[in-house]
């Protein structure tokens, strides 16, 4: 299993390039909002 963490505006977006990078099974195992940024952070 690969883990990395990806940075995103929205989560179709993050879906969108984690998906191109990991292929068509990769989930995203947790996700949460940076405050500072209001970016979505996935794990």
């Amino acid at each position: 299993m690969k883990v990395k963490k990806y940075t995103a505006s929205t989560m179709p977006e993050a879906m969108k390039v984690v998906r191109s990078e990991l292929g068509q099974s990769a989930v995203i195992l947790n996700s949460r909002e940076q405050k500072n940024k209001r970016l979505l952070r996935f794990v």
